[in-house]
């Protein structure tokens, strides 16, 4: 996936300043939040024995984050069983979230509103926010690379491409096309390793900062791991972004091996045009299948665990990040918690951007 314009300085988002509290029935604890100068009042109350429903009134279209706390000296992270940031969809926004303690703190944060889109038809804003990255043991297929889980926060958002790169984006700039499978600009380029995908983002970059096309001080490059798959999960916590199973009428890969008990499907034996599948629910395409897609970071055997802000992965190491499955490959190794590592100059017909 997918080159992506990201803000070389700041931009960081403010920490939202705590109303005084309210106090609820059951020692919970219902907090208020101000962003951007709009204060957020939040209603809750007791949803049987172990949920608290939490209601606020929203502006449709506009992203917020639901975010607890067991106590004022602790960081504050997405509240639990709830995907965060939400898009408001009505007026009023109603969710449930689990109660862990008899003891909680919430809060619901308006989201900065995304800055301009410098191209609307590519690119999608991925809100800042925060996800559980890795899979857990009971996973089916689960891997000890993908563990521990880890409490991930990104403290700006980013646009990200809202599908592979093509090969007919990668021969304007690069004026080549490497790949295998031809016939159709639209399909994804494969036959490209990591140090061609960051330079055909490097070039990019300067092309459009020359034409007056991407603001001062934005780039183009690959998106961190974490960043990759944040946005794959797109707010959802199962094994890939459509649910706990995977067949091949719902992405590009080895149907023969459909995963977690899903009818088994088409092999196709090569790529697609980008986007012939469904999106995930936050409009991106393909992060399941056709292309395996370079990340930025070093591929280390292990996440870090705990929490981490803005992580950017290991500081050295011999191979680089590939996530998302291909055309080859099998249902399990499409899970968005999947992770593989390839030397930084490997060259394969199922690995793109």
């Amino acid at each position: 996936m997918k080159a992506i314009p990201f803000p070389r300085l700041g931009g960081c988002l403010p920490r939202p300043l705590a109303l005084p509290p309210t106090v609820a029935s059951l020692s919970l604890v219902i907090l208020c939040s101000v962003e951007a100068g709009l204060v957020v009042p939040i209603d809750a109350f007791r949803d049987g024995l172990s949920l608290v429903k939490i209601e606020w009134q929203s502006n449709p279209g506009e992203w917020y984050a639901v975010e607890s706390s067991t106590n004022l000296l602790s960081a504050w992270v997405p509240a639990p069983s709830q995907p965060s940031p939400l898009l408001a969809l009505s007026n009023r926004t109603s969710v449930s979230v689990s109660l862990a303690n008899e003891t909680a703190f919430f809060q619901v944060i308006q989201m900065d509103p995304s800055p301009t889109n410098p191209e609307p038809d590519r690119l999608v804003w991925i809100p800042p926010g925060g996800f559980v990255m890795g899979s857990p043991e009971s996973e089916v297929s689960h891997r000890a690379d993908e563990a521990p889980t880890t409490r991930v926060g990104f403290s700006q958002g980013f646009f990200v491409g809202r599908h592979e790169v093509t090969q007919r984006e990668y021969l304007a700039v690069m004026g080549t096309n490497p790949s295998r499978f031809t016939g159709d600009l639209d399909l994804p380029v494969e036959r490209v390793s990591w140090a061609d995908a960051t330079n055909y983002c490097a070039l990019l970059t300067e092309w459009r900062t020359k034409a007056g096309l991407l603001a001062p001080g934005w780039e183009y490059r690959l998106p961190t791991e974490a960043q990759w798959e944040y946005a794959c999960r797109a707010g959802t916590t199962s094994a890939v972004a459509f649910g706990d199973r995977l067949s091949s009428v719902q992405a590009n890969f080895n149907g023969t091996f459909p995963y977690n008990g899903s009818d088994q499907g088409p092999y196709l034996g090569r790529t697609v045009p980008v986007g012939s599948y469904p999106a995930n629910p936050w409009g991106l395409f393909d992060l399941h299948g056709n292309v395996w897609e370079w990340c930025l970071d070093w591929y280390s055997g292990r996440l870090p665990g705990g929490e981490v802000i803005d992580p950017t992965g290991a500081e050295t190491g011999t191979h680089r990040v590939l996530r998302g499955g291909s055309w080859l490959a099998i249902g399990q190794n499409c899970r968005s918690a999947f992770r593989i590592g390839l030397p930084a100059h490997e060259i394969r017909d199922e690995d793109g951007f």
